[in-house]
């Protein structure tokens, strides 16, 4: 009878993986690591779930402020991806980054103003925001 069950139990630590984050280490346009970590929580998670009502919430106000009911461009819709990541990102390591005088640390406001500045970064953190697989231990 045991051959007709299968067992999921391994996906406890995949639920607790999302809820918790993992790091993601960001890479440059050229693919080699400049020394940025951010841990982010997974699509699944409690988090992600109250990042997404807000992200809609906001975006809807600022739609509805401005009268645009409209089609997004891609300007909305990279600004709304990157609103969506800053929410996930738990931590960042190093915790600053220094951008000529501008510094940056894990904080919502100052997330979205370095993937605004640096879109590559903010590309990176959303792709792994909205990803499974990187949560699924091996």
């Amino acid at each position: 009878m045991a051959e007709n069950i299968l067992d999921l139990s391994y996906l406890s630590d995949f639920v607790k993986r999302q809820a918790d984050g993992v790091d993601r280490t960001i890479l440059l346009p050229n693919g080699k690591e400049m020394g940025l970590k951010l841990k982010i929580v997974g699509p699944d998670s409690d988090r992600a779930e109250r990042a997404i009502n807000e992200v809609q919430k906001e975006f809807a106000a600022k739609a509805s402020a401005s009268g645009d009911m409209g089609e997004s461009t891609m300007s909305t819709e990279r600004e709304r991806r990157f609103a969506y990541a800053a929410k996930c990102c738990v931590s960042m390591t190093p915790p600053t980054i220094k951008i000529g005088d501008e510094e940056f640390k894990a904080t919502e406001d100052d997330l979205r103003s370095l993937f605004a500045k640096l879109h590559f970064i903010g590309d990176q953190a959303y792709n792994q925001a909205i990803s499974r697989s990187d949560f699924i231990d091996g």
